[in-house]
């Protein structure tokens, strides 16, 4: 009886620890890639609101599984917050600007498919 009512208070956290690096692992992005266009979308007009970043060139992959994953596009959301879409935004205007390569962490999809941009490196 003892064993029985251990494995049922065991049995979450073995869930937890099993599974728990399947999701510490869930991110993708790419290194030193080359932007291509930046482009910026308002609330309410066929898209949700962000910037869709058009991307070539670089290191890494895009394992989110979105419909548009590996196609060169990555969406910045003004709505995730951590951190927020005109921090992102902002870096990347300025790396175009500059004629800078960025590296760009992928974590999720958006609502159109495409992969959310959470992280923006960039390089001298």
């Amino acid at each position: 009886m003892r064993i029985i009512k251990l494995a049922f208070r065991t049995a979450p956290l073995l869930a937890i620890l099993v599974f728990l690096p399947q999701f510490a692992l869930a991110w993708s992005g790419f290194n030193n890639v080359n932007i291509v266009s930046l482009t910026i979308y308002q609330n309410g007009k066929a898209s949700p609101p962000g910037g869709l970043l058009q991307f070539s060139g670089g290191t890494g992959s895009d394992n989110e599984g979105c419909t548009n994953s590996g196609k060169g596009y990555a969406w910045i959301d003004w709505g995730s917050g951590t951190p927020d879409g005109n921090t992102l935004y902002a870096t990347v205007l300025a790396a175009e600007m500059a004629g800078k390569q960025v590296g760009i962490g992928l974590n999720g999809c958006n609502s159109v498919g495409n992969p959310v941009i959470y992280a923006i490196n960039t390089y001298p």
